[in-house]
């Protein structure tokens, strides 16, 4: 069973390690083993991870069952807007609810936010499908958030907090 809780300096390499793994299982039939490593070196090196887990604006979240980790969050907020900059489930544990839960936890890290937006992959119908079935709508696409020229496509997705 899982349990969420606040990341600590010494989960950067297990994390690093299940973003490595969820990336090249969701996006190495979209894209080539270059630009996939391309955005795993980018993104989630270690050291990138440990940068945001000292964001004072931050909330930086794992999913853990003791003797691994099965999912992992992070977001920031400013001007009571949360964007959550990552969600993802090792893919072994996808659709078991550590999705949710993560995502549930982030929602309520930040009680005074009126927004939560979010950036995800135009391709990743799955993760597309999560955050519709969590409330969020897409207003728009942006394009190329690469630091390649792959064109990497997202869609910015948001949600009300405040009814």
């Amino acid at each position: 069973m899982f349990f969420v809780r606040t990341a600590m300096l010494q989960d950067a390499l297990p994390i690093s390690v299940l973003l490595a793994a969820t990336l090249r299982a969701t996006y190495t039939a979209q894209y080539s083993a270059t630009t996939v490593e391309d955005m795993i070196a980018t993104w989630h090196l270690p050291s990138m991870i440990a940068k945001h887990l000292s964001n004072p604006n931050g909330e930086y979240l794992v999913a853990d069952d003791g003797a691994q980790i099965g999912g992992m969050a992070f977001a920031s907020v400013t001007n009571k807007v949360i964007f959550l900059h990552q969600l993802y489930v090792q893919p072994d544990f996808q659709r078991k609810g550590i999705g949710q839960m993560l995502f549930a936890e982030i929602e309520n890290c930040f009680m005074d936010a009126n927004i939560l937006e979010l950036n995800v992959e135009s391709k990743n119908t799955n993760a597309i499908a999560f955050f519709e079935a969590h409330g969020l709508k897409q207003p728009e696409s942006i394009a190329n958030l690469s630091s390649t020229d792959s064109n990497i496509f997202v869609h910015k997705m948001t949600k009300s907090l405040k009814i």
